[in-house]
């Protein structure tokens, strides 16, 4: 049991974070158990006494990671009028939740989620949470798996972020009404787009994977959100 579900934690986490070398552990002692299940030797008595303990810590250092980046909590807070300062442009400022989204499975391949990560994420409801102000704006998106979130200067230099093992140098910029976050990828070949505009249907959301590799066709994701 422990085995099991320490691949499949390991599986789904896979960042090198300390949530995935837990996850590992717990693969690693369930393989040691197997191992030895039923072999008559003196490393039973300590593999039982082990197990039980390792499972226990390890539950609790894989629940307390998994709530730290979100856990199945989806409230979040919505800016007040007094902190919005939409300067000429369309206040985005809200709590939206997600109601549709066209080729998702396809945007995740693209930027290196994998199968059982997929399947998860894809059911896992989406909210996005904007705070707008004058020269800055504040950008988070939660899921009931992870919690990703940067506050930007709007036409500033780049930002360094970090999603899972990848590192991105961000931009924020306005394009007419569009607001735009161009996410560039230090370690692999692709970069992407975020176009947020406001529509009488709510908040659309275009994000495209633009490969550098002039033979990859560009993997184009669309969401609509609701105010909540």
């Amino acid at each position: 049991a422990v085995y099991t579900c320490g691949v499949a934690a390991a599986i789904l986490i896979g960042d090198g974070s300390a949530l995935g070398v837990v996850a590992g552990q717990c693969a690693a002692l369930g393989l040691v158990c197997c191992a030895f299940a039923g072999v008559k030797i003196p490393l039973n008595g300590l593999v039982d006494l082990a197990a039980p303990v390792y499972t226990v810590v390890a539950a609790v250092a894989l629940g307390s990671a998994f709530a730290s980046r979100g856990g199945k909590e989806t409230s979040v807070e919505a800016p007040t009028e007094e902190e919005v300062v939409p300067n000429g442009k369309p206040n985005l400022s809200g709590k939206w939740k997600m109601t549709s989204c066209d080729n998702y499975d396809a945007y995740l391949e693209a930027v290196r989620i994998g199968p059982v990560a997929r399947r998860i994420l894809k059911r896992a409801p989406v909210w996005q949470l904007i705070k707008q102000f004058k020269e800055s704006v504040e950008l988070l998106t939660k899921t009931s798996v992870m919690t990703i979130g940067q506050t930007y200067r709007i036409g500033g230099p780049a930002v360094e972020t970090r999603v899972r093992n990848d590192i991105f140098r961000d931009r924020v910029y306005w394009e007419e009404d569009d607001l735009v976050l161009l996410k560039v990828n230090v370690k692999h070949g692709y970069d992407i787009l975020v176009r947020r505009r406001l529509t009488q249907q709510g908040l659309a959301v275009t994000q495209t994977v633009r490969f550098r590799d002039p033979n990859r066709p560009d993997v184009v994701m669309t969401q609509l959100f609701k105010r909540a």
